[in-house]
């Protein structure tokens, strides 16, 4: 192929469209005939198109980065600096599905009058919800208002303010109430300290909110008769408050013979015996790798002792033999 001398300036190329568009009848008449600038301004389309392109792909990471960026900052400026008040938010955000699924169950189950749920249910409501609140770290409706005739009560064949919080069965007492809150929950804190203990053969890692559900489970279907199984002060004091000041007034507080401190001072006491009892006879006569360690260190200087004595006897024997 030849190259043309067409009198076309490169000005005039430029600024011609049909040569952009790839066409070169306007450079040369003869197409067999390859025009030079016309090949040029072709390769300079070629670099201006691939540095436009990479300029929009420099944006687009650049925008990227913005929102990176932007998040990270969103994040630091956001973001609660002290544990405490992440522990805070995350205990409330916890106790609120505890609560949520508990008393919802407790609710569904006396506001059909049994129909639409049985002790077994309130049970199943409490364990799942424990379990969600363990993973997530973890209202009334109108029928409500049908159901009670506009009456909040605590006793009677309407009460309703057990839905929020425990009261204790006829046949109990304050005293055994209070044993039933620390056996109950001494049972709860034993299980959850042999799930967690690393020295024990516990739970897989994972799988320990689903332990502790079956421990509530468990609880509540043996346990539950005497006061249900409040076996936490954040579980029950809340709602008690609650309902104290959503209009079922300050009996809430003396219903039972002033009940509403012991499902607060039971649990207490509970989760400390049952530590200490699991300390002293479990936890106690673990192995404990320290004395592990010991025992090696005192084996590996008995084995040294034993190559210098080896090594003094080859010595000796070796002395005698050049003598």
């Amino acid at each position: 192929m030849k190259v043309c001398d067409c009198n076309m300036s490169k000005s005039e190329k430029l600024t011609d469209e049909s040569l952009w568009s790839g066409s070169r009848e306007d450079c040369c008449s003869n197409r067999s005939i390859v025009c030079a600038e016309w090949l040029e301004l072709r390769l300079q389309r070629l670099r201006s198109g691939s540095g436009a392109l990479q300029m929009f792909q420099n944006t687009d990471s650049f925008n990227n980065q913005l929102k990176v960026q932007h998040g990270r900052n969103m994040r630091q400026h956001c973001a609660l600096k002290h544990g405490i008040f992440k522990e805070f938010l995350a205990e409330f955000l916890g106790t609120f599905v505890l609560v949520l699924f508990g008393c919802g169950s407790v609710a569904q189950t006396v506001l059909s009058r049994n129909t639409l749920g049985e002790p077994l249910t309130v049970h199943i409501g409490f364990s799942v919800g424990l379990m969600m609140a363990v993973y997530v770290a973890g209202g009334v409706s109108d029928a409500f208002m049908d159901f009670t005739s506009g009456i909040l009560s605590v006793t009677g064949i309407n009460a309703t303010g057990h839905i929020f919080a425990s009261y204790p069965a006829r046949h109990l007492s304050v005293l055994g109430g209070f044993i039933d809150q620390v056996v109950g929950t001494g049972m709860l804190v034993l299980c959850i300290l042999a799930i967690i203990d690393g020295g024990n053969i516990g739970a897989p890692k994972g799988v320990e909110p689903l332990a502790i559900g079956l421990i509530i489970m468990a609880i509540g279907v043996s346990m539950g008769l005497n006061c249900g199984y409040p076996l936490n002060p954040a579980r029950d004091l809340g709602p008690r408050l609650f309902t104290a000041v959503a209009g079922w007034g300050m009996e809430v507080f003396s219903t039972g013979g002033y009940w509403w401190w012991i499902p607060v001072a039971g649990p207490m006491v509970g989760g400390v015996v049952a530590a200490v009892l699991y300390f002293l006879l479990i936890e106690l006569h673990h192995p404990h790798d320290e004395d592990e360690k010991a025992h090696e260190v005192e084996e590996e200087e008995e084995e040294e002792e034993e190559d210098d004595d080896d090594s003094s006897l080859k010595d000796k024997y070796e002395m005698i033999a050049m003598s």
